[in-house]
């Protein structure tokens, strides 16, 4: 799921979570106050939240809800150290998909799974299951990681040898499922993390231009244009996701989806 942020000052829980993810794949950021948290997810290329609900100020429902009024689009689990069931349930009414309560039993692999489950709503789970009746699975698993491993800034060399492959050998084989080159295929990567983000209330497209490390607003609202034919403001007021990937495989050798749902059961 690439890069994740926990919010939380808890010692024992970040340990916790950092043995529960799978590293060949998944980032920690650590966000130490409520305050610096929208901070760090319009400014660094997150792609889920975990957040220890001790947290929260006072008004933790409200911040709750106002947070995910701002972020739509980032997947949420929230960590709860909690005996009360009453509380337990009010929680779970505030919409929050993946709710967990931390216990000295709590299993990593619970946390793994909902961190999983939870990644499924990001921009590599949604592009993962609209491409997945029209590519191979092999291929499949490569545009899966360009965009799991974007916040990792990797060269197209560095990229391939993760696959235990050369920059042209793994290119070849794109080829031959209908995808781009590896280095295309990174950038398709960024924008299509951009498609994802852009949408939501609470970033702007000079955001997304940081989170994304492009040199400045003026070099993505470029590359957008060139490669899906929009603004950033354009983008998010309309298509998001959805459009940008329509866009990056017209001109492949894949039959081009119909409407994405933003949705994942």
């Amino acid at each position: 799921m690439a890069l994740i942020a926990l919010a939380s000052r808890d010692r024992e829980l970040v340990r916790t979570v950092r043995t529960s993810l799978d590293r060949r794949w998944h980032d920690l950021v650590q966000a130490r106050s409520w305050e610096v948290l929208p901070r760090q997810l319009r400014e660094r290329p997150v792609s889920a939240l975990l957040l220890d609900l001790a947290l929260l100020p006072p008004v933790g429902p409200v911040a709750v809800r106002a947070l995910q009024r701002g972020f739509p689009g980032l997947p949420l689990v929230a960590l709860a150290r909690l005996k009360d069931p009453r509380t337990v349930f009010e929680l779970g009414q505030q919409r929050i998909r993946h709710l967990i309560v931390m216990d000295a039993e709590a299993s990593t692999l619970e946390l793994r799974r909902s961190v999983v489950r939870a990644g499924e709503r990001a921009a590599p789970g949604l592009v993962a299951r609209w491409l997945g009746g029209l590519v191979d699975p092999r291929g499949l698993e490569v545009v899966r990681a360009s965009l799991e491993l974007t916040h990792r800034c990797w060269s197209a060399d560095r990229f391939a040898r993760s696959f235990g492959l050369s920059r042209p050998v793994l290119s070849e084989h794109l080829k031959g499922m209908g995808l781009p080159s590896v280095g295309q295929l990174m950038l398709w990567g960024r924008l299509l993390h951009a498609g994802h983000w852009l949408p939501d209330p609470a970033r702007s497209g000079e955001s997304v231009a940081r989170q994304l490390e492009y040199a400045n607003g003026s070099v993505f609202r470029r590359a957008l244009r060139s490669h899906v034919g929009c603004t950033p403001t354009e983008l998010a007021e309309g298509g998001g996701l959805g459009r940008v990937l329509r866009a990056l495989i017209r001109g492949q050798d894949l039959p081009v989806p119909g409407e994405m749902s933003a949705s994942v059961a």
